[in-house]
């Protein structure tokens, strides 16, 4: 999905942020860290997330794990080549008490 990217998501985040539940930017490869970071302070409803095969780093997983708004049931990751170890880590740590 060469046309979706942050401007596009962003538009939406920011015109529905409060009532969103659900978002997917699945093969989205356009889409960086920038939506995590608006996501983290605008998405409180959110309850799932699927940010598979985008270009997201270990910063936006780092961001969006430890907003204190948002309260995600599901995050789904996969084919993340710019993403290391540490982002497992920092995820697994911060669900350590949900589990």
């Amino acid at each position: 999905m060469d046309y979706i990217t942050d401007e596009s998501v962003l538009a939406i985040v920011g015109l529905n942020g409060g009532s969103l539940k659900f978002l997917i930017v699945d093969g989205c490869k356009h889409v960086t860290d920038a939506i995590l970071v608006k996501i983290s302070k605008s998405c409180c409803l959110l309850n799932e997330l699927d940010v598979s095969k985008c270009g997201i780093t270990d910063y936006g997983i780092t961001t969006l794990v430890y907003s204190t708004q948002l309260h995600l049931w599901i995050l789904s990751l996969s084919d993340f080549p710019l993403l290391s170890d540490k982002s497992v880590s920092t995820i697994v740590e911060s669900c350590t008490g949900n589990l």
